[in-house]
């Protein structure tokens, strides 16, 4: 079985990669890089077409390169026909009606199965290519495609890819594996009509790479480069998001020069800091030399008014109609008596005036 494909290039890339008798990628808008192809979408697919020569005789030697859509309507609901198995093509009679075709990759994914005891069972994805690739780092698959019309009446073509049995390389991952061509002759040898099952026993022999990669191919929507990272290369948070990769890795100069900036960047804040520090506690001392000024001030004009009143408490509750007032200046406490103080003084003055007259009435008679 193949059910996820990659593919990183556009469509007018590949036109350029081979001399197609025809170099046109039909269909280009809906071809666009993937690292995570499902059926649905739209894959690269090579085809030949008929044409007439000048003596109305039929050429098949042209090639054509058109994005298909992967999966065969095969007229039952909700049914894509993706995978084609190359030991039934033969005997079920609705295959006659579809043609042979080429589809590009570059890899593919699989599924291994993993008992992780009792009834649970993980499924670890690997990323599957060949070892040997041509020149434009490619693999060709053998597919069938048919000519089909949508409701709008829009002429595409839908394709299926044909699978075997597995191989030595990766039976152990799973017991399926696309039909896969040594090179592109090879393949051009499928769509001239070669026997299937030469086909078919090349593929046994043919040595396959493979490695385990992250969960994220399991996704369709993840579409990006992460998806062919080597497991040990992935890093995953506690949530099992994809957390960090390294598998594209700076080089040394690139690491040291990011290295001194993040040194330098955190010196010039220490400095920063500290200058701060250094500035808030000058602020502070300023702050208490002015109040310790003010105080010594007051200080000194509580002393003046204490030594001119005989005061020497001026928060004494006893003195409470001497306050002193602070604003702009210090106004000075007047000197206010009550009537019993008034009543004293006359008393007092009267007892002196009689002590007086008595003393000068006595020296006058002595």
């Amino acid at each position: 079985m193949c059910g996820r494909i990659v593919i990183s290039r556009y469509g007018a890339d590949l036109s350029q990669m081979r001399n197609y008798a025809n170099q046109i990628m039909k269909n280009l808008a809906s071809f666009r890089a993937n690292y995570n192809i499902a059926p649905g979408n739209y894959i690269p697919g090579v085809y030949k077409s008929s044409a007439k020569t000048n003596n109305n005789n039929v050429n098949n030697s042209t090639l054509n390169l058109e994005s298909m859509k992967w999966g065969i309507d095969t007229g039952r609901q909700d049914t894509l026909l993706f995978n084609s198995r190359s030991d039934t093509i033969n005997i079920y009679p609705f295959y006659k009606k579809y043609k042979r075709c080429i589809i590009i990759i570059e890899g593919y994914y699989e599924w291994k199965k993993i008992n992780k005891g009792g009834n649970k069972i993980y499924r670890q994805p690997y990323y599957i290519s060949l070892k040997e690739k041509d020149e434009n780092n490619l693999i060709y698959l053998a597919g069938l495609y048919s000519e089909e019309i949508d409701e709008d009446g829009f002429e595409f073509k839908s394709a299926s890819i044909i699978t075997c049995n597995a191989n030595k390389f990766i039976e152990d991952i799973h017991e399926r594996m696309p039909l896969i061509f040594k090179n592109f002759s090879e393949a051009e040898k499928y769509l001239n009509g070669w026997n299937l099952t030469y086909f078919v026993k090349e593929t046994k022999n043919m040595e396959l790479t493979f490695y385990e990669v992250g969960d994220l191919v399991n996704n369709y929507k993840n579409t990006g480069k992460d998806n062919i990272l080597p497991l040990e290369q992935v890093k995953y948070n506690k949530k099992g998001n994809l957390l960090i990769n390294n598998f594209f890795k700076k080089s040394n100069s690139e690491i040291s020069l990011t290295s001194n900036k993040k040194n330098n960047f955190l010196e010039n804040k220490k400095r920063e800091m500290k200058i701060n520090k250094v500035d808030e506690i000058n602020k502070r001392a300023n702050s208490s030399n002015k109040n310790n000024i003010k105080n010594n001030k007051n200080n000194d004009d509580i002393s003046e008014v204490s030594t001119m009143t005989g005061i020497t408490n001026i928060n004494d509750s006893s003195n409470k109609k001497n306050k002193l007032i602070f604003g702009k200046g210090l106004i000075k406490p007047k000197n206010i008596k009550d009537g019993k103080d008034k009543k004293n003084d006359k008393l007092n003055k009267s007892k002196n005036q009689q002590i007086n007259f008595m003393k000068n009435f006595l020296n006058i008679s002595a």
